[in-house]
């Protein structure tokens, strides 16, 4: 499913098992530009909270846990979220006034 607010595309995702490695902990998801993350844990009883369990790098799509939060170590949570396309724009041809006339 796609939504188109404002000329952004978000699409949101079903929810998905994904394990945090290393130290302190991350996973990085298959989108950029995510939001509306939701982390719980794997049998879905239990919400993490952003900053308190973990942050988010919403540009790079990447969750890391906080050491200090909720999150065990190397624990498998549920993950949901929204993204929006990556998008690059170039710009060619035509030219550039040096002297505007406005």
């Amino acid at each position: 499913m796609a939504l188109d607010e404002g000329g952004d595309t978000t699409s949101q995702l079903q929810i998905g098992l994904h394990t945090f490695t290393g130290t302190p902990g991350t996973i990085t998801l298959s989108q950029q530009n995510i939001s509306a993350v939701v982390v719980k844990s794997q049998d879905l009883f239990t919400a993490y909270s952003p900053v308190t369990d973990y942050s988010i790098d919403n540009i790079n799509g990447v969750l890391t846990r906080n050491a200090s939060g909720a999150i065990p170590a190397n624990a498998t949570v549920a993950v949901s979220y929204g993204y929006s396309d990556v998008v690059t724009a170039l710009a060619s041809g035509g030219t550039v006034p040096l002297s505007p006339s406005n």
